[in-house]
């Protein structure tokens, strides 16, 4: 089994000045990079980063890391167009897809282990990781009995509309990991978040 992942990259950041809040720096490195990094210790077989304006930088916040890069041509488009622009370029061997936000640098490589694990020995399609009862990120799907659900998404809600269809497909895994809850949207979250970086 073929275990990928889409790393969706082509944010406009419009609560941010406009400048992609994936290249400032989470401690010592990029946001972007850090949520790459945690996604290829966990144990993926491949990682895929969408992105769209502003990908030279995108690429070089990445130098050196084992990834694949897929443009986004329309990122205006919302979330959903950089997931269909990710589907279309996976491998044909691809069995899974564990769809992961590049804002989102705290998710731990044993959340992303633990969500492949699962789900491999699961009989359902979908897997979510909980933190007290809350649902976070990244989302994993079988492929191929979501791809075309997938490629068919539309709008800025990302794969959301797929697990409230298909509850029953759903495995819902307790990662104890609040990095699954934990954006950075805001110039106060991320100076919130390297205040506490600083302090463990």
């Amino acid at each position: 089994m073929a275990n990928y992942a889409l790393l969706l990259a082509a944010g406009l950041s419009r609560r941010m000045g406009g400048e992609s809040k994936l290249i400032r720096k989470f401690g010592e490195a990029p946001i972007v990079r850090r949520a790459a990094e945690n996604l290829l210790s966990g144990g993926v077989d491949g990682l895929f980063v969408v992105t769209g304006r502003g990908a030279s930088k995108i690429r070089a916040a990445l130098e050196a890391l084992p990834i694949t890069f897929v443009e986004n041509p329309n990122p205006e488009a919302g979330q959903a167009s950089s997931i269909v622009a990710g589907v279309r370029a996976l491998p044909p061997d691809a069995e899974t897809v564990l769809i992961a936000l590049g804002d989102m640098p705290k998710v731990s490589p044993r959340t992303v282990r633990l969500l492949l694990t699962a789900h491999g020995v699961s009989k359902k399609g979908l897997t979510l990781p909980l933190i007290c009862g809350e649902r976070g990120h990244p989302a994993l799907l079988t492929l191929p009995k979501y791809r075309e659900q997938l490629l068919a998404l539309t709008g800025d809600v990302g794969a959301r509309s797929i697990f409230i269809e298909h509850e029953d497909d759903l495995l819902e895994v307790e990662a104890e990991d609040p990095g699954i809850l934990l954006d950075i949207d805001t110039e106060d979250e991320l100076n919130e978040l390297n205040r506490r970086l600083d302090l463990e």
